[in-house]
């Protein structure tokens, strides 16, 4: 009998190597100057292939952002809110590109027809407004 698992495991593997390569291209070359050809030819895929595992670009960049904040909580993550906020902001200087990504995906949360990106700036504004008022 087949390992059932076995694709699943590759598939989040991957996913997560193709995040690391956006994250690395992005902050290097800027979100408006990075395509997704190049972002697929990173993880060493075709850009369908790429978007095979994502669905679509808006919801790569998405998980992007979701990627960028995990590695910061992680690089940063205190127990003082105010304290991981300082520290991300003054991190935000050196991947500038990652910056501009996160701001033209909460500018689109704005707009309609966009419910991924309303998605992520209604919920990642409400945890921020929790931990830092519990600080």
């Amino acid at each position: 009998m087949a390992n059932s698992r076995g694709p699943y495991a590759k598939g989040v593997a991957k996913r997560a190597e193709i995040l690391r390569a956006a994250l690395e291209v992005i902050a290097r070359h800027g979100y408006r100057k990075t395509s997704t050809r190049e972002l697929a030819a990173a993880a060493g895929l075709s850009e369908a292939g790429m978007l095979h595992y994502f669905g679509s670009k808006e919801q790569l960049f998405e998980a992007v952002l979701r990627a960028r904040d995990e590695a910061d909580m992680t690089r940063f993550g205190t127990a003082d809110p105010i304290d991981n906020l300082t520290a991300i902001v003054r991190h935000n200087r050196s991947v500038p590109g990652l910056v501009q990504l996160y701001s033209t995906l909460v500018a689109a949360a704005l707009e309609e027809g966009h419910p991924a990106a309303r998605e992520f700036a209604t919920v990642r504004f409400a945890d921020l407004r929790e931990s830092l008022a519990a600080a």
